[in-house]
């Protein structure tokens, strides 16, 4: 498992949260975040890139348009994770 996507799943547990991954496959919409999680009363999306990954266009355009229509998503990496985590996630 990714680095970034494990600190988040731990995160999640030590709150009794929970997550599903959004998989990639022919009934699939593409360009969906990662994962789901819902945890400490939210439903969040993110999208999570590894050391030196970026966003692919639709991986944008998805993130803006759920926030556009009021929900909460993120694009996570190593260098926001531990900020994510607390910040958006409320994990301590």
């Amino acid at each position: 498992m990714k680095p970034v996507r494990k600190k988040i799943e731990q995160a999640v547990k030590k709150v009794k949260g929970t997550w599903w991954p959004n998989i990639a496959g022919p009934y699939s919409k593409r360009g969906v975040p990662d994962l789901t999680v819902i945890c400490n009363g939210k439903v969040i999306f993110l999208e999570i890139k590894e050391e030196g990954d970026r966003p692919r266009k639709l991986q944008e355009y998805t993130i803006e348009m759920i926030r556009k229509n009021g929900g909460q998503a993120f694009f996570v990496d190593p260098n926001n994770v531990d900020e994510i985590i607390k910040d958006v996630l409320g994990v301590k």
